[in-house]
């Protein structure tokens, strides 16, 4: 003999599966336009802070719970540590020329995380000159994230750094990113 109570059971659990999902859908998004200008300003005023050396407002795109990470990681308040970073740069920026910065913000390629928070993938080139004058080209994707109303980036060159990101911001766990390049050139 067969019994019918699976076959309710049955509908019910896809009832709620099927809810979920179009739940799920409805909580994902695409960057609106207002946000894709807001990163484009911001883009632009961190090209503009490289290139006048404005260490402050570089210091200003870093995501702000990976400040705070990093902040609890160095026991040291998020001041602190911003104004740590912002010496570290003027050190590292002092023994390197940056010949060429550029986003590729034309080419950024929008995603959004599993609970549909946008984020985007800008292609970033960097050539440096190290005081023996080697030039470097570094490629990578920056990653644009929306913490907030405001957008913050972060470069992806190495795995430290995705490490990083996902303490800081779990939800990009699982989140693959394009690997970055060096190039050394003549």
């Amino acid at each position: 003999m067969r019994s019918n109570v699976g076959f309710p059971a049955g509908l019910i659990c896809l009832s709620v599966c099927l809810m979920l999902m179009v739940c799920a859908a409805a909580l994902a998004r695409p960057v609106t336009e207002t946000e894709r200008q807001a990163l484009e300003k911001e883009i632009t005023s961190f090209s503009r802070a490289l290139e006048t050396k404005a260490y402050d407002d570089i210091a200003d795109v870093t995501p702000p719970r990976l400040v705070d990470h990093l902040a609890r990681t160095a026991q040291m308040e998020p001041g602190e540590l911003r104004r740590a970073m912002v010496e570290q740069m003027k050190v590292a920026l002092a023994a390197v020329r940056i010949e060429a910065f550029t986003f590729d913000i034309a080419r950024a390629e929008y995603r959004e995380l599993s609970g549909g928070t946008p984020y985007a993938l800008v292609p970033t080139e960097l050539i440096a000159v190290d005081p023996n004058g080697v030039r470097t080209r570094f490629r990578s994707q920056t990653l644009a994230l929306l913490d907030g109303n405001s957008w913050y980036l972060i470069r992806l060159q190495e795995a430290q750094h995705l490490l990083l990101l996902q303490k800081a911001y779990p939800e990009f766990a699982g989140v693959e990113f394009p690997r970055g390049s060096m190039e050394l050139l003549r």
